[in-house]
């Protein structure tokens, strides 16, 4: 870094701390919004490591084919040990991947483009929109992560080309491009923006960074090595299959509903502008505030990203044709100069490009999420894939920005006034997550550790042995392995059709000569519960009726005490969508009675049959349920308060009834009446009275 770059960093290191603190607002405005499953692998399992289990480092290498789920959970390892379970911990992977991507892009941007694009980046980073911050807060292992290594390597390749005699330069380029590479493929899309870079340096400079670049296949190897050595269940079908998903493997994808065009749009954002500002709902509120201008600033964006391209453009060209002052070469010296502004605009086009022809694509849920209005915020995953095409948009709005204030005069003038439009409207949006729909402060230090173990079982993830052992003392942890447990020993629906007592034999067999608590073992059979459910979620072999028919047989063959955590496993994890679809069937189907007495999933009915349409508490109880529901006053007492307390919780969490009217609920029964405003509140304040699974069928606290 040369000597005038170091003074500036004194301007552009603060400005990376701008950046930092309005990502991690945004984080503890909405802390539990950002506690995802998918999102939060990394640090799930740096929390398992750090919990005692670093010997097992690459039994947890879940995703072969990249080596970010290590790099990651090392990293949350360190957060972890700093900041305890708190939401500090789980986030601190992510902020340090924005401070440093900052950063770089500042250093990228000086060195192409002058100061004031080093200064936009990280301004425009700190008022980006939703589905860029809340990307990079929450996407971190994936795509959006990989930008960083994408700018970082092409920032040092553009220090490298400008400093041929540094020899260090050009190899620490390859290797930082090679180590992207093995944290997630899609780095090497950065390799012709390197390339184009480091060539300014001479044959010598290309050397030294292909030499960096043998850094990815000595990792590969290394992976390959441990993973055999370890004996992952991805070695089984041998060392060639091995090496073959390790280098890289394609999922299925599917092809793009879209066409080119239609993807092009989504590439800059323009179908999502209603979201490209969306809050996430309250937990004090659960209305989402109409953001003042929140259309009018999406526009500006989109806007930005779409001039940003004929800018560079224009600026290229300007390049080219601009007289040289450099004596007896011209050509070579405009060509130079060209070379260096093309570098950011060639790797903005490879992110581009590589999205509108592939097919990758946004989930299929955002389009439905962007006709809703006012926007909301969708789950944080269904943007994965746009997060870093957004990313790399405003890094070419920067470059843009950049050009114009070197032309000088009106331009330049033209360029500092963009930046403020943008990075304005933009903050404007952003001041609403303090001002406008904050969650309280008591919920930032009480963000649960998700139970990454409830998604991944058998072959996607450490095997059995390593669960058995549950070396640690950490409560959190220790249920998350014998959970995971009731994954492997759980018996398929099929053999419960013909053996209703499989569950029962194969918990007996596995407790055979260990000692564990009743405590312990109704948490290996909620596990074993989950895995049954999981695979109605996943296969169409069976109906609703069919499953949940095995399920009570095989509840009732475990006995009272342990049926109970068998069933919520069920209903936490099986298909909703397809109970929803039969509403006259819900109860006959979920409020059967155990032969001891209880009716486990009652309450998941009265959640699925709550009228979400409602937008004040009715005038009696029935009031609560879409219209297929039998009439209370026929039903068991029994029923009527299971139905009613999943009725409280399914409109709390749809946000249909925005407030508890105690008067009208005073008028219900009394019984009836109690029960329902207890539920809806503690539900509401999340004092999680109920017991684990029983009423809302999401992940709570299991003890």
């Amino acid at each position: 870094m040369s000597l005038r770059l170091e003074g500036r960093a004194r301007l552009y290191l603060p400005l990376a701390c701008v950046a930092v603190l309005a990502a991690l607002a945004r984080g503890l405005a909405h802390p539990t919004y950002f506690v995802d499953g998918e999102a939060l692998i990394g640090p799930t399992v740096g929390r398992e490591l750090f919990h005692g289990h670093l010997l097992d480092l690459f039994h947890y290498q879940i995703i072969v084919y990249q080596g970010s789920l290590l790099v990651d959970a090392l990293l949350a390892v360190v957060g972890f040990a700093v900041f305890g379970d708190h939401l500090l911990a789980w986030q601190s992977v992510s902020l340090v991947y924005i401070a440093v991507l900052a950063v770089s892009g500042s250093y990228l941007l000086d060195s192409v483009c002058g100061r004031v694009g080093a200064i936009a980046f990280p301004l425009l980073l700190a008022t980006a929109p939703f589905l860029v911050k809340d990307g990079l807060l929450a996407g971190i292992g994936g795509h959006g992560s990989g930008v960083f290594y994408a700018v970082l390597s092409t920032a040092l390749a553009v220090s490298a080309g400008k400093n041929p005699d540094q020899r260090g330069r050009a190899l620490l380029a390859g290797a930082a491009l090679a180590f992207g590479c093995w944290y997630i493929r899609t780095v090497i899309l950065a390799l012709p923006a390197c390339l184009l870079a480091v060539s300014r340096g001479g044959p010598r400079t290309l050397v030294r960074f292909g030499l960096g670049l043998l850094v990815l296949p000595t990792l590969l190897l290394g992976n390959i090595i441990a993973l055999w050595w370890v004996e992952s269940p991805y070695a089984a079908d041998g060392i060639l299959a091995l090496c073959r998903t390790v280098v890289w493997e394609v999922r299925e994808l599917g092809s793009a509903d879209q066409d080119l065009w239609a993807k092009a749009a989504e590439s800059v954002g323009a179908p999502y502008r209603s979201l490209l500002f969306a809050q996430p709902q309250s937990a004090v509120s659960p209305v989402v505030p109409v953001r003042p201008l929140g259309q009018a600033a999406a526009t500006i964006w989109v806007f930005g990203w779409l001039a940003a391209l004929p800018v560079a453009v224009a600026f290229l060209g300007a390049s080219w044709r601009r007289p040289s002052t450099a004596p007896g070469q011209p050509v070579m010296a405009r060509l130079d100069e060209l070379t260096l502004k093309a570098v950011v605009p060639m790797l903005v086009m490879a992110y581009v490009g590589a999205y509108i022809f592939s097919p990758l694509r946004a989930e299929a849920i955002l389009g439905e999420w962007a006709e809703i209005f006012p926007p909301t915020a969708p789950g944080v995953n269904a943007p994965r894939y746009l997060v870093p095409i957004y990313l790399a948009w405003t890094l070419l709005l920067s470059f843009a920005l950049g050009c114009l204030s070197q032309a000088g005069g009106w331009r330049r003038w033209t360029g500092w006034l963009a930046l403020v439009l943008v990075a304005g409207s933009g903050g404007l949006q952003a001041q609403g997550d303090w001002f406008d729909d904050r969650d309280p402060w008591a919920t930032v230090g009480n963000v649960e550790p998700y139970y990454y173990f409830k998604m991944f079982g058998p072959g996607r993830g450490p095997p059995r042995e390593v669960h058995e052992k549950c070396a640690t003392d950490n409560p959190v942890s220790r249920s998350n392995h014998l959970f995971t447990l009731g994954w492997f020993i759980g018996q398929t629906p099929e053999q419960l059709l013909s053996a209703p007592r499989a569950d029962r034999e194969a918990l007996d067999s596995f407790l055979k000569g260990r000692s564990l608590s009743e405590e312990d073992i109704r948490v290996v059979v909620h596990g074993m519960g989950r895995a049954l459910g999981d695979q109605m979620f996943s296969s169409f072999q069976l109906e609703s009726d069919e499953v949940l028919g095995v399920a009570r047989k095989s509840a009732e063959a475990l006995g009272k005490g342990r049926g109970g955590p068998y069933l919520y496993g069920v209903g936490e994890s099986m298909d909703h969508g397809r109970l929803s679809s039969k509403p006259s069937q819900l109860v006959s189907l979920l409020c059967f009675e155990m032969r001891w007495g209880t009716r486990p999933l009652c309450s998941l009915a009265g959640q699925l049959l709550a009228d979400t349409g409602l937008t004040e508490v009715p005038q009696d109880p029935q009031g609560l349920f879409v219209a297929d529901v039998p009439a209370l006053a026929d039903l068991p007492p029994s029923v009527r308060l299971e139905l009613v307390r999943g009725a409280s919780i399914g409109l709390v969490n749809s946000s249909a009834i925005t407030d508890l009217d105690d008067a009208r609920v005073a008028s219900w029964p009394d019984e009836l009446g109690v029960f329902f405003a207890e539920s809806w509140q503690a539900w509401k304040t999340g004092e999680n009275w109920h017991d684990p699974g029983a009423a809302g069928f999401v992940p709570g606290p299991f003890r």
